[in-house]
């Protein structure tokens, strides 16, 4: 009589797709940042998340929020939720290349850099920039694009940047 062997603890954390997982496509790089090929078709993974959430410690030291780090921890978290990749994935770029951040002082702003694989997402922003409509306009229509139905989830990343442009545009501080 033959006694299965244990499976190993990494391979029971496997997550588990359904059928209307398969339909899914994980939220990749160029969904939501400008970014070139490579990059651009690497989902963002939970553990590049991390390690920008540490990068924006070291440099900030915070992890601020409505910044490109806080559309990657979204991102990666809807990723994992579906089923699409387990929780400590890593990506390529993010294990060869690295993430970093940089900060520059300039009167009035500042200018920050983050680096995913060495490409970089510049952004210019108001001490604690409020989100804009514009911005919660652009995570929606990237959200519908990775649902086989074409619509945006209930409680996910664009339901939360709207929230925050109204917030936002109301003048109540969140």
């Amino acid at each position: 009589m033959l006694q299965e062997q244990p499976r190993r603890a990494e391979e029971q954390q496997q997550p588990r797709r359904s059928d209307d997982d398969e339909r899914q496509e994980s939220i990749k790089y160029g969904d939501v940042f400008n970014v070139s090929s490579d990059l651009a078709a690497n989902p963002i993974a939970p553990q590049d998340a991390r390690m920008m959430g540490h990068a924006e410690t070291r440099v900030l030291g915070q992890v601020p929020q409505a910044d490109p780090g806080d559309v990657m921890r979204a991102a990666a978290a809807h990723n994992v939720r579906v089923g699409l990749l387990p929780s400590r994935d890593i990506s390529d770029a993010a294990k060869n290349q690295g993430i970093d951040l940089s900060e520059t002082a300039v009167p009035g702003a500042r200018v920050v850099t983050e680096f995913v694989g060495g490409q970089g997402a510049t952004e210019k922003l108001a001490t604690d920039k409020p989100v804009s409509r514009q911005d919660a306009e652009a995570v929606v229509s990237a959200e519908p694009r990775n649902n086989p139905n074409l619509t945006t989830h209930t409680g996910g990343v664009a339901a939360s940047i709207t929230a925050a442009a109204r917030l936002s545009e109301s003048g109540t501080n969140i």
